[in-house]
């Protein structure tokens, strides 16, 4: 899973400047955007719209291989696990799936 979460989160950030030694990641980037969006006492710009359009594109590979993992890999792994009488791997449900594209 540690993969799939590096293409999402920078996950080298220990400390408040550690932002300045690494690049941004798609949540950083969206935290950003958010924080333009909610600034604004008008609508969200088309380039807004846009930026949430492309960083939710990126986001779409990740979580194909999260779903794949979760409907195929972990099965797969809970049954090994069941023959050697070991505790399975369990994943909570999402709270909502992510919504394809912004709506205006």
């Amino acid at each position: 899973m540690a993969p799939i979460e590096e293409e999402i989160i920078q996950v080298k950030l220990r400390s408040g400047q550690d932002s300045l030694n690494y690049p941004l990641k798609v949540d950083g980037k969206l935290a950003v955007l958010a924080s333009v969006v909610e600034s604004a006492d008008t609508a969200p710009t088309q380039q807004s719209y846009d930026l949430f359009e492309a960083l939710s594109g990126v986001l779409e590979a990740p979580l194909m291989k999260w779903r794949q993992l979760i409907a195929k890999d972990l099965p797969a792994l809970n049954d090994s696990m069941r023959q050697e009488n070991i505790p399975v791997v369990s994943v909570a449900p999402a709270a909502a799936e992510p919504r394809a594209g912004a709506q205006r």
